[in-house]
């Protein structure tokens, strides 16, 4: 997660980074392979791991979203 550097916003998204961790995991595993398909899909799931980074941390501190690795099973 890539967020602004405001005072206090390294120790908020670390205090969060449970919630977030949380929220990410529950929506991924409702995924399937064709839901991530394409650009497309990978664009959507970082926009919706957005919406609940913001969400844990209640505001918009969250900026981007950063995808390393992506495992289908």
């Amino acid at each position: 997660v890539v967020y602004r550097t405001d005072t206090g916003a390294s120790a908020l998204v670390r205090e969060r980074q449970p919630f977030m961790r949380d929220l990410f995991t529950a929506y991924l595993r409702g995924l399937d392979g064709a839901d991530i398909r394409g650009m497309a899909g990978v664009l959507q799931v970082k926009s919706e791991l957005l919406k609940r980074a913001r969400a844990a941390v209640g505001n918009d501190l969250p900026q981007e979203i950063l995808i390393n690795d992506l495992i289908i099973q």
